[in-house]
């Protein structure tokens, strides 16, 4: 136990600084891996369907010239039953 002890008070003390992590000059003071909100990704995954909706479709209104305003009115329905879920409120 004695030598436990003098081995523990006469060893060389191993410094940690270089092992923590260093960004930009600043310590991080939280994680990195910070929570985000649901609705924002809902919200995003949202725009991303519609804006496949309007790429995908797109040509075929202008191959099909009378399809034009009911390709608009489908869009619309769609942002509509959006917004009536409750979607597109921010809070």
């Amino acid at each position: 136990m004695v030598l436990k002890l003098l081995s523990m008070m006469l060893s060389m003390k191993i410094s940690n600084k270089g092992k923590d992590p260093f960004e930009c000059g600043f310590n991080p003071t939280s994680s990195a891996h910070n929570p985000f909100s649901l609705h924002f990704f809902l919200l995003g995954m949202i725009f991303i369907v519609f804006d496949l909706e309007i790429i995908l479709l797109l040509p075929l209104i202008n191959l099909f010239s009378y399809l034009g305003w009911s390709f608009c009115f489908i869009l619309m329905i769609g942002l509509i039953y959006e917004w009536f879920l409750g979607s597109l409120n921010w809070f």
